[in-house]
């Protein structure tokens, strides 16, 4: 099967995210493009260890005639992929910021009360103004003090337990960590769960800025099964 430089540019630049995992090149791929033809483990590897081999890049327009471009070196590829994804999610996230491997009710409402007003200090006021914030129901959330700081700092513009917006926590588009989220960064890390804290921060990082405000929308619009 053939595909397009454009298909094939992805697929080298997911197979170097996920650092050569063909299996979560394949899982990102799809889910960054569910209703395009998905090129299998296979496919991505074999094509990436051919392009490494040959230098080229090669698309097949028909069998007489055959478009190849020159890839020299990642960098390039990576620039290619860069200039054509739009309104990356890495263009307005706020972060990264890690908790420690265990949270609670202290070390959250230390975040809260003081971390997170850092976090948010390159925001333009008017958006801060009209910003709502959320976090789920985990038991370091739902502590008093924690709801104390929301409260002061996000009077009846915070969605929690126990908070000022009803938070219907089944609900795939008000839930997107929870129903999307979550699943797909774990699929692109799941390789390197051996690795050190510090490979599994930097690839988390890496997976979270493959993902676009369109697929997060998309994920908002799924229906669940009741």
């Amino acid at each position: 099967m053939n595909y397009t430089t454009e298909e094939y540019t992805y697929m080298i630049y997911f197979y170097g995210i996920v650092r050569g995992n063909g299996l979560a090149a394949e899982r990102v791929y799809a889910e960054r493009f569910p209703n395009r033809r998905h090129p299998s483990k296979h496919t991505i590897t074999q094509f990436f260890q051919r392009a490494m081999q040959t230098g080229n890049l090669a698309v097949h327009q028909n069998r007489d005639r055959a478009l190849r471009r020159h890839v020299n070196d990642d960098e390039r590829i990576l620039q290619m992929v860069e200039e054509n994804i739009q309104n990356s999610v890495r263009c307005i996230s706020i972060g990264p910021y890690f908790f420690p491997a265990h949270l609670n009710g202290r070390t959250y409402a230390d975040f809260t009360e003081n971390q997170l007003p850092v976090l948010l200090e390159n925001i333009p006021l008017r958006e801060r103004e009209t910003l709502i914030f959320q976090h789920n129901g985990a038991p370091a959330h739902y502590s008093r003090r924690v709801r104390e700081i929301l409260d002061e700092r996000f009077p009846d513009k915070w969605i929690g337990r126990g908070g000022p917006i009803v938070w219907p926590a089944r609900s795939p588009d008000f839930n997107v960590l929870d129903y999307f989220v979550w699943g797909y960064v774990k699929a692109a890390v799941e390789h390197i769960r051996d690795g050190t804290q510090n490979e599994i921060r930097d690839e988390i990082i890496a997976a979270f800025q493959t993902i676009t405000p369109d697929m997060v929308h998309r994920a908002t619009r799924q229906r669940t099964p009741n």
